[in-house]
């Protein structure tokens, strides 16, 4: 087990937070990015990233969504030689485009991004909330027509995200995971994983359950 606080990602590391509605329970999804270039990346080059990324999950991921599931917020945060700069996205909220009844709030689809490293417990992933109750086929399993839609998107997403150019000091932008941990240790400086390959979505329903915040009294 890791003791001690963890290090910091290496300078030019940036943590992706979307958040959104499912129904009137909240949901959010980490992200990491590496920024390559050099120079000063200022905050307003910072908010034109955020406004990117909550624009491309809007344009793919959000497309497969219920209409009562929306995105909020897209906050980045920025490490840069031991210090940590944030800046929020400012587009207005947006709603999912599938009509008809949401699947409840703990209902969730997931993708699975390939990267070349293999670890236990598998790729990283993503659990998508917002989950319309006509992309549920069995009690198993998700509508395979809307599973594949959602995988596309999810590669679409993964494709304009790495073609954003924000500018002011950002030459590229890389989107992977971040490896705090190795054999039960921090990692120092901990490891970016770009991701390498096609994202996967799983034809089993999986659940948001431990994303949807506290117990709730009765």
């Amino acid at each position: 087990m890791t003791t001690g606080p963890r290090p910091d990602p290496p300078s030019r590391s940036c943590k992706v937070v979307v958040t959104g509605l499912a129904g009137t329970a909240q949901w959010t999804n980490v992200l990491w990015l590496y920024l390559t270039g050099s120079g000063e990346i200022t905050h307003t080059t910072l908010i034109a990233l955020a406004n990117g990324i909550y624009g491309q999950w809007g344009g793919t991921i959000l497309d497969a969504m219920s209409t009562s599931a929306t995105i909020s917020r897209v906050q980045v945060v920025l490490w840069d030689g031991g210090e940590e700069f944030s800046a929020y996205s400012t587009s207005a909220s947006a709603a999912g485009n599938v009509g008809g009844t949401m699947a409840p709030a703990n209902v969730a689809a997931c993708i699975s991004w390939p990267i070349s490293f293999h670890y236990r417990g598998g790729h990283p992933r993503t659990y998508i909330a917002g989950v319309p109750n006509s992309a549920i086929a069995t009690s198993q399993r998700f509508d395979a027509t809307w599973r594949a839609s959602l995988e596309t998107k999810a590669r679409a997403f993964h494709t304009a995200v790495e073609a954003l150019t924000p500018g002011g000091g950002i030459a590229t932008v890389e989107h992977g995971i971040m490896s705090f941990v190795t054999d039960k240790e921090w990692r120092t400086p901990p490891v970016f994983r770009r991701i390498t390959g096609d994202a996967q979505v799983d034809s089993r329903i999986d659940t948001q359950r431990r994303r949807l915040g506290p117990d709730l009294s009765a």
